[in-house]
C-alpha cells in the first residue's frame, strides 16, 4: 500500500467516524456543558435561575453535613453493591465457565431474562415481597417468629441493587472466564499445584480483569440508580440522583440540581481514574511476573 492509498484510507475513516462524533458532542458534550453553566447561576424565585455568577451551590454541597451525607452514602451503596455482586457472581461465572456451549447458552438467557422486565415492577415485586405484611413476614409469623421491618433499610436497598446489577458483572467476569484456556491449569496442576491453588495463582489473577470490569460497571450503575433506592430505600436511603431530580423537577432549583450533578460526574471520575491505574499497575505486575518467568525457563 502506497502512501496516496493510506491518505484515501484516513479521508475514508474520518468521513465515517465524523457524523457519530458530531452526533456523541450534541446529545453528550452539549449537554454537560450546558449544565456546567447553569450550576454557576444563581437560584432564581421566578424561573430556573437568575442572572450572575457564583460558586454558592458548590459550597451548599461541599459544606453542607447533609449533602456530604448523601455523597458518602451514595458511594458507599455503589462499593457495596459492587462487592456483594462480585462475591455472588464469581461462583456462578466459574460455574458458567466449565459448563458446554449450550447450557452456557441457556443459562445466559437464563441470566438476562430478568433484565426484560422493568425495574421499577421488579421493585415493586420485592415490596411485595420483603413488607411488614410481605411473603417473608407471613412466613415468618406462620413459624410463630415476630415480623422484621426489612423495607426503607440498607438491607433492600443492597437487594434491590444487586439484584439489578447482579446480572452485569456476571457477564463481564464470565467472558473472561471463557477465554483462559484450560491448558494453562492442567499445566500448574502437572507441575504439583493443587486445585487450590492453581485457582487462586493462575485462574484467579487472569480473571481479575473481568472482575474489575464488572466492579466498576455494577459501580457507577448504582451510584446512579434512581429507582430502586425511591422505591426501596424511602426518604432516610436517597442517593445522589434522587436528590438532583428533586432540585430541578420538585423545588425547580436548576443551579443546585446541576451542581450536585456535576459532582456526580467528578465523583465518577475519580473513580475512573483510581480504576484505569490500578489495572495498569496490574498489567504490569502481571507482564513482570511473566517476562521473569521466561528468563527463568531460559537459565
Amino acid at each position: 500500500m502506497n502512501r496516496n492509498d493510506l491518505i484515501v484510507d484516513r479521508k475514508k475513516s474520518w468521513i465515517m467516524l465524523g457524523p457519530p462524533t458530531v452526533l456523541a458532542v450534541v446529545i453528550i458534550v452539549l449537554p454537560i456543558l450546558y449544565m456546567l453553566r447553569v450550576s454557576f447561576f444563581p437560584q432564581s424565585n421566578v424561573g430556573a435561575y437568575s442572572e450572575g455568577f457564583t460558586i454558592g451551590n458548590y459550597t451548599q454541597i461541599l459544606t453542607d453535613s447533609f449533602y456530604l451525607k448523601v455523597l458518602l452514602r451514595t458511594l458507599l451503596i455503589g462499593l457495596g453493591t459492587g462487592i456483594l455482586c462480585t462475591v455472588i457472581a464469581y461462583p456462578v461465572a466459574f460455574h458458567m465457565s466449565r459448563l458446554s456451549a449450550r447450557r452456557q447458552q441457556v443459562l445466559t438467557m437464563v441470566i438476562v431474562a430478568p433484565l426484560y422486565t422493568s425495574i421499577v415492577i421488579r421493585c415493586y415485586a420485592w415490596i411485595v415481597i420483603l413488607g411488614n405484611k410481605g411473603i417473608v413476614n407471613s412466613l415468618l409469623g406462620y413459624l410463630g417468629i415476630k415480623p422484621v421491618s426489612m423495607l426503607y433499610s440498607y438491607f433492600s436497598v443492597y437487594l434491590g441493587l444487586t439484584y439489578v446489577f447482579l446480572a452485569f458483572m456476571i457477564l463481564s467476569i464470565f467472558n473472561v472466564l471463557v477465554t483462559i484456556s484450560r491448558n494453562v491449569e492442567e499445566a500448574s496442576m502437572i507441575m504439583g499445584a493443587s486445585p487450590l491453588r492453581t485457582f487462586i495463582e493462575v485462574t484467579l489473577p487472569l480473571s481479575l480483569p473481568g472482575v474489575f470490569s464488572g466492579f466498576l460497571l455494577v459501580f457507577v450503575l448504582s451510584m446512579g440508580a434512581y429507582v430502586v433506592p425511591e422505591l426501596l430505600g424511602g426518604a432516610r436511603l436517597r442517593l445522589i440522583p434522587n436528590y438532583i431530580y428533586d432540585s430541578v423537577i420538585n423545588t425547580f432549583n436548576w443551579p443546585l440540581g446541576s451542581a450536585l450533578a456535576f459532582v456526580y460526574i467528578l465523583l465518577t471520575f475519580v473513580v475512573l481514574i483510581l480504576y484505569f491505574r490500578i489495572m495498569t499497575g496490574f498489567s504490569r505486575h502481571l507482564t513482570g511476573a511473566k517476562n521473569s518467568g521466561k528468563r527463568g525457563g531460559k537459565k
